[in-house]
């Protein structure tokens, strides 16, 4: 069993441009997702052995992957217009790769995505930090 570090994860966007880059997004506290699932069809008839009932495999959906960031609306990889809060403003899907630098193999979790939410909290004793959203639009690419 091939064991990692959390805190090594990142989450990389890419500028769009060709060739593409990819930008590590500063300050991430935690990623979580995605949530893969995948959609069933009742395939259940008449003759289903012993009154089971039977489904068919079918659409998968990539979910969604949630950053928490320590909120820096200076980086570049959260202001506008480069950063999530440029992406959540423009409707353009983006390439993001989800990287495990100490992880072997698969390490690297490409797919194409929007940010569909952000959420801020402002503690009166702590650091501004921020949610972000990401919804899965596309097959996720494990290499």
């Amino acid at each position: 069993m091939s064991r990692f570090k959390g805190h090594t994860a990142e989450l990389k966007r890419s500028n769009a441009d060709s060739p593409e880059t990819f930008t590590k997004v500063a300050q991430v506290l935690s990623i979580s997702g995605p949530g893969i699932s995948r959609d069933t069809i009742d395939s259940t008839d008449a003759d289903s052995a012993n009154d089971w009932r039977t489904f068919l495999a079918s659409y998968i959906d990539g979910g969604e992957i949630t950053l928490e960031v320590n909120l820096d609306l200076d980086a570049a990889t959260h202001g506008s217009p480069s950063g999530f809060l440029g992406d959540f403003a423009d409707v353009t899907l983006r390439n993001y790769q989800v990287r495990f630098p100490d992880a072997s193999p698969m390490s690297t979790w490409a797919f194409t995505g929007k940010v569909i939410g952000t959420e801020a909290s402002n503690p009166h004793d702590g650091m501004s930090t921020m949610s972000v959203t990401y919804k899965v639009t596309s097959q996720i690419s494990f290499s």
